[in-house]
């Protein structure tokens, strides 16, 4: 089934099959658990097609240097475009998306995934932004069949046709995007480096390494549960009744509520409890500090709405006058992987009261502590306005490659002069 574009092609553009630009490709190997290694030959998942036009791998695959060796035809490398056509999530949001791999980077192509060698009537990084396009998006989303693993049939694929503009065209157009993503990775770099300087700060005032001027107490800690009442929130039981929900009211404070700000702050909430719900649970109010214990744990939240919680978050209570609950929440964030890995196994990790009592707390003036809750502040602010940066640029370049690739927007070349 061929579906092309619905609109008006541009003046001089013309359609093309995906066929007609693809010199040949490569399938992915079939590869078991017992074919995989900590290290080897990298290969490449599914996910790690994702838009923007460059292969992303956050956490490296790897298989046998012997296995690689018998799949050689599944090896791609920079000469290629990668290309999913399996998704495991419905509705396919990565299905047909189309990556490069950067120059002397060598892969494994693992099932679902292809390797186009595209020839000179295309190029590649034109490609690779056209398939993030609308048009595109739409015929993918139109010839994906299955439901558990979506996926699309190869030829249905290559006989997919779009407009597109001459190659000096499709040069100026990548070479504009291409000026869009250096400006965009250079962001996300100083993002990370933002991030990363935080974290060497937080390991300095946080461990006593380094001290700000003019405190010379000498650096100890305390037990948390020294310095605050550590109380777990609590679940109307059975959770199924409707008797224990409304439509308004305190908020029901769920993971995916404080997972999805990130701001210290916990605002909105997409359940409600009814008054008898709210007797079964254990309320919080603007300015409490609470914390996730159980799946994602140790995320830290200050409340700005009347609400309750479950089992699955403690609140810290009635703070001594030697405890910032300000700093407090530095320090759960700067100790987030060493409370995951103290989690009780099960079917979902989770933490008690008892063990969120033994964090060690400085034991230092309060005036100190709010002082180095300050510094970290200033540093999530940058982070904010870096990250708010980065948002626009994306959201500008995704409205100009829009454009660009539909021809609503024409650019300038040698051969229109």
């Amino acid at each position: 089934m061929t579906v092309q574009i619905h609109y008006q092609a541009p003046l001089g553009w013309e359609l093309k099959s995906i066929a007609s630009f693809v010199e040949n490709y490569k399938g992915g190997a079939s590869l078991t658990p017992d074919d995989f290694r900590e290290s080897g030959f990298p290969v490449i998942p599914k996910k790690g097609v994702q838009e923007g036009g460059w292969l992303v791998i956050d956490e490296p695959t790897y298989c046998s240097e012997s296995f690689a060796e018998s799949n050689a035809q599944s090896k791609v490398d920079s000469n290629h475009v990668v290309v999913t056509l399996r998704d495991l999530v419905p509705s396919g949001p990565s299905i047909g998306l189309a990556v490069r791999i950067q120059q002397g980077l060598e892969f494994i192509l693992s099932q679902g995934t292809y390797g186009l060698e595209i020839n000179e009537f295309m190029n590649p990084d034109y490609f690779c932004a056209l398939s993030n396009s609308q048009p595109y998006r739409k015929a993918m989303r139109r010839i994906m069949v299955g439901s558990t693993q979506v996926h699309i049939r190869t030829g249905e694929f290559l006989d997919q046709k779009f407009a597109c503009p001459s190659m000096a065209e499709q040069n100026k157009i990548a070479e504009i995007l291409s000026a869009w993503d250096k400006s965009i990775e250079a962001t996300e770099r100083l993002l990370e480096n933002s991030k990363k300087r935080k974290k060497a700060l937080m390991q300095q005032l946080l461990t006593g390494k380094k001290r700000l001027p003019g405190f010379k107490q000498p650096w100890s800690t305390t037990k948390l549960s020294t310095l605050c009442e550590i109380r777990r929130g609590a679940s109307p039981r059975p959770i199924s009744d409707p008797s224990y929900f409304s439509d308004s009211g305190r908020g029901w404070v769920r993971i995916s509520d404080v997972t999805s700000d990130e701001t210290p702050f916990f605002r909105k909430t997409s359940q409600y409890l009814s008054p008898l719900g709210e007797s079964k649970s254990v309320k919080v109010n603007d300015g409490d500090l609470i914390m996730s214990i159980c799946a994602t744990i140790g995320v830290p939240k200050f409340v700005k709405i009347p609400a309750c919680i479950h089992d699955g978050f403690v609140v810290f209570r009635n703070p001594s006058d030697s405890l910032s609950l300000n700093l407090l929440y530095y320090v759960i964030q700067f100790i987030t992987d060493k409370l995951d890995g103290e989690g009780q196994p099960g079917t979902q990790r989770n933490l008690n009261t008892s063990i969120v009592g033994e964090i060690q707390f400085p034991k230092i003036t309060t005036e100190e502590q709010e002082m180095i809750a300050e510094i970290f502040k200033l540093a999530d602010s940058s982070i904010g306005a870096i990250n708010e940066r980065l948002k626009s640029l994306r959201k500008e370049k995704d409205a100009l490659m829009q454009q660009l690739l539909t021809g609503k927007k024409r650019v300038f070349t040698s051969e229109a002069i």
